[in-house]
C-alpha cells in the first residue's frame, strides 16, 4: 500500500491509496496516514506536508479492491460520528459495485476515474 496526495483539475485534492489494505497493521498506517490529512484539512492548512484543499475529503483507491472491514468502519465513523464530507474516488467498476452492494455509494458520495 503506498499513500500520497493527489491533485485534481478542479484544484481540490485527494488522498490516493494504491494496493490494498489487507492486514490490521496496513489499516492502522492507514489510518495514522488519514489522520494528519485529516486534521490539515480540518485546520484549513494550506503550507506543511499535510496540507488538503478543497470542499470535500477525498479519497482516492487504486487497485484496492476488496476493501476490508477496519477501513470501511473507519470511513463510516468519520462521516456518521465525526460528520467529515467524504467523496471516494475508486478506479474501476468492480469497486464502484463493491460500494453499491453495500449501500455505502451515497454515504461517500463514490464516483469512477480511472488512473491516469
Amino acid at each position: 500500500m503506498d499513500i500520497s496526495k493527489s491533485s485534481f483539475r478542479d484544484g481540490g485534492d485527494a488522498i490516493k491509496i494504491v494496493g490494498k489494505i489487507n492486514t490490521y497493521q496496513a489499516f492502522l498506517e492507514f489510518k495514522q496516514e488519514i489522520e494528519l490529512y485529516l486534521k490539515a484539512y480540518k485546520d484549513q492548512d494550506t503550507s506543511s506536508k499535510y496540507s488538503f484543499n478543497g470542499e470535500k475529503f477525498r479519497i482516492y483507491f487504486v487497485r484496492a479492491y476488496p476493501l476490508n472491514s477496519y477501513v470501511l468502519g473507519f470511513l463510516c465513523k468519520l462521516a456518521l460520528h465525526d460528520k467529515i464530507n467524504i467523496e471516494t474516488i475508486v478506479d474501476g467498476s468492480r469497486m464502484f459495485t463493491f460500494f453499491e452492494e453495500i449501500g455505502l455509494l451515497e454515504l461517500f458520495e463514490v464516483k469512477i476515474r480511472e488512473e491516469g
